[in-house]
């Protein structure tokens, strides 16, 4: 019976040996996980970064494409206004003095009118005196 209890003590002293290998290994597998877990958090942590930076880029890219834009649109309206108003105007001046012309010449004619009429009046009028 001595040996029985020897064997029962070499088994168990192996059985032991054996847990203890599992536990490094488990342990060692537990601390690559880790590491992995980490490496996998960085990673995805500097992708999100960069794509945020990238996102962040393009927007404002885009603003100042569409303020650029704006800005342009602003201006040639502003242009075209002004190109409109001068037209304007210049077609204003155009008919103001089209009309003063014309007014002028009205008055011209009706001022020779009335001077034929006044001295038509007067010889009219005073017929010997034109004879003379």
């Amino acid at each position: 019976m001595s040996e029985e209890p020897k064997k029962d003590e070499g088994f168990i002293e192996k059985v032991k040996d054996t847990l203890s290998e599992i536990v490094e290994k488990a342990e060692d597998i537990l601390e690559k996980i880790e590491h992995k877990a980490e490496d996998v958090w960085e990673a995805t942590k500097n992708k999100a970064e960069d794509v945020w930076d990238a996102t962040k880029d393009k927007v404002e890219e885009v603003w100042d494409k569409t303020k650029d834009k704006a800005e342009d649109v602003v201006d040639a309206t502003k242009n075209k206004a002004e190109n409109v108003w001068d037209a304007t105007k210049g077609k204003a001046e155009d008919v103001a003095d089209a009309t003063k012309g014309k007014a002028e010449d009205v008055a011209n004619a009706t001022s020779d009118k009335v001077s034929s009429l006044k001295d038509a009046a007067e010889k009219t009028a005073n017929p010997d005196e034109a004879k003379s």
